[in-house]
């Protein structure tokens, strides 16, 4: 109180006086020793438990070293400080990026009248039987349940523990020791919801890193389990999932950028359990509905603008099916810009792509009109601004159906299933680098029941296939699940155990896996499902409007949603189509 009196402040002007007086304040409220809060702010705790991937070990930039004004972590000497990258200390060495900060400005930037404080807890190559009391752990020395439970305590002076972020399960990975990874686990959610006083604290469980170039084992696919397990079955704990990060060079630790995802994702994760969210259907508008039968759309954006196409025509099979492609600025209202036919053949199933080129691609299949020799025909149209469309162009082989084409990294990739041999089914492999010209990569990729329609996305290099296979064959009618490194010429394929139709997938931004399908298990409808690579799975998340006649999607990642069209004809009764177009927005939390 005495610098208010001295002489060389009462002298000064008001202006002064009051700069002066913010600085003082600032220096007093951040001062490591002193206040950790912002004037009457509470303070917010986040523990970070595990391993090496928990407490980082990716390259430290600039950007990492700039605090927030309002993220704060634990010293080794028990004080806080300002939070900046490494922020643990197990291995002061190797210590690194991690995704302990990204999620607590997350935080801070979520709840703008907190302090975050981050308690770094985690031990690089601890198993999780040396978090138990009194265990130690022989590569440091470290007790990492003990020296938790004295760092908790210490922060808990401050304020309350929020949220527990665990990333650990590299060391249980191997024979003998993962089967009893997932009742240790469970039984140190408690220990740590007991620490803390809060039995519904939430605690995020990050999964191991899906690196190609080191697959996993039999003893890393349970430890994965172990996690999903526990996060689906303890209330109010979470799965983050690491689909499409990368290593930071050695096959085992995320790098600086991935880790920082992994921060983002375990927010987004934490959101989702603190507010309950759901997915849900924002909005489901009918777009068209004016030919008699409305079917098989895709949809894309393109230019700013969106694009959806379909078939139209007077049956789901009828002669004069014609391509329609509808153009809209906002997604709410649609005009139709162009319409494709021939008269040799019912047009079928457009799909859309942007070529390596920047031009729209316009994909289909013709169904030829007798006496032509050949019952299908894959066809491309395409524009530089999807006003102006050059002349058909045929693709692939007569009798292969080429469904849909994937570019990435200037490679485009589609598969084509027979048509015209009821005995010999199987699909084939083409490449191409311009949409154009095709050439087969694969000529036999999968022929056990009736392969036929197809998804292809890329998650870093790595393609994921989804497959719809029909028919009464002894092998089966369930949807498959591919999967390929460069040069996409070995595949391995997982049963889904699920019959699908119409098969459309994407990966989130966020690595979830979201496949829209049509279901067959007692009531026919058009459902947003997720797949899980790891396991080969898949699981409704929720229906669509639909019924009847209803599949064949289109999506598109925008906005942070799922855009979603289809064709249904649940609506068909009191309308004069049989089938209509429809557009969802979908929130994938």
């Amino acid at each position: 109180m005495y610098f208010l009196w001295n002489p060389l402040f009462v002298r000064r002007s008001a202006r002064a006086r009051c700069g002066l007086l913010l600085v003082l304040l600032l220096v007093w409220a951040w001062y490591p020793g002193g206040r950790v809060a912002v004037g009457a702010k509470p303070m917010h705790l986040i523990v970070l438990a595990g391993q090496s991937n928990m407490a980082g070990r990716g390259a430290v930039s600039d950007p990492d070293r700039v605090p927030h004004p309002r993220v704060r972590v634990l010293s080794p000497d028990g004080e806080w400080v300002p939070a900046v990258d490494p922020l643990h200390y197990d291995k002061p060495k190797i210590a690194g990026v991690g995704p302990g900060r990204t999620f607590a400005i997350d935080y801070a930037d979520d709840h703008p009248d907190v302090v975050v404080g981050i308690v770094p807890c985690a031990v690089g190559g601890s198993s999780i039987d040396s978090w138990q009391p009194g265990a130690v752990h022989a590569g440091t020395g470290a007790r990492p349940w003990d020296d938790a439970v004295a760092r908790v305590g210490r922060a808990m002076e401050s304020g309350q523990v929020h949220v527990i972020l665990w990333h650990q399960g590299e060391s249980d990975a191997k024979p003998g020791k993962a089967q009893s990874y997932e009742q240790a686990l469970e039984d140190l959610v408690g220990r740590f919801r007991d620490l803390v006083g809060r039995p519904d604290v939430p605690f995020l469980i990050g999964q191991l890193g899906q690196f190609p170039s080191r697959p996993w084992d039999e003893s890393r696919r349970i430890v994965d389990a172990a996690h999903q397990a526990v996060a689906s079955r303890v209330p109010r704990c979470g799965f983050v999932s690491s689909l499409g990060l990368s290593h930071k060079g050695d096959n085992v630790h995320f790098s600086a950028d991935s880790a920082r995802e992994l921060g983002h994702r375990y927010y987004r994760e934490y959101r989702r359990i603190e507010r309950d969210l759901r997915p849900e259907v924002l909005r489901c508008d009918r777009i068209w509905g004016q030919a008699p039968h409305n079917a098989f759309t895709d949809l894309i954006r393109f230019q700013d603008a969106w694009y959806c196409v379909f078939r139209e025509g007077r049956g789901h099979v009828s002669p004069d099916g014609a391509l329609r492609l509808l153009r809209s600025d906002d997604g709410h209202r649609w005009e139709s810009v162009m319409r494709f036919t021939r008269s040799d053949a019912d047009l079928r199933d457009a799909k859309l792509s942007i070529t390596p080129q920047g031009e729209l691609m316009l994909l289909g299949a013709g169904a030829m009109h007798n006496p032509d020799p050949h019952r299908h025909q894959t066809f491309a149209w395409f524009s530089e601004d999807a006003v102006s469309w050059t002349p058909e162009i045929p693709i692939g082989e007569p009798d292969y159906w080429l469904w849909r084409v994937s570019f990435h990294r200037g490679l485009g990739l589609g598969i084509g299933y027979t048509t015209n041999s009821p005995q010999d089914r199987h699909i084939r492999l083409y490449g191409s680098q311009d949409g154009r010209r095709w050439s087969t990569l694969v000529p036999r990729l999968y022929e056990r029941g009736y392969p036929n329609e197809t998804q292809i996305r890329f998650v870093g290099d790595r393609a994921y296939c989804l497959l719809r296979r029909d028919g009464a064959s002894p092998e089966g009618n369930s949807g498959l699940l591919g999967i390929a490194d460069p040069p996409y010429t070995d595949w391995n394929w997982s049963d889904l155990q699920v019959r699908i139709g119409g098969p459309a997938m994407l990966v989130t931004p966020h690595g979830k896996m979201i496949a829209v399908v049509r279901l067959y298990d007692g009531r026919t409808r058009t459902s947003v499902c997720q797949i899980d690579p790891v396991h080969g799975s898949i699981r409704e998340l929720l229906a669509l409007p639909s019924g009847g006649d209803t599949s064949y999607a289109g999506l598109v990642w925008y906005d942070d949603r799922l855009w979603i069209s289809y064709y249904s004809a649940h609506e068909a009764r009191s309308n004069a189509f049989a089938t209509a177009i429809y557009l969802a927005e979908v929130t994938i939390p």
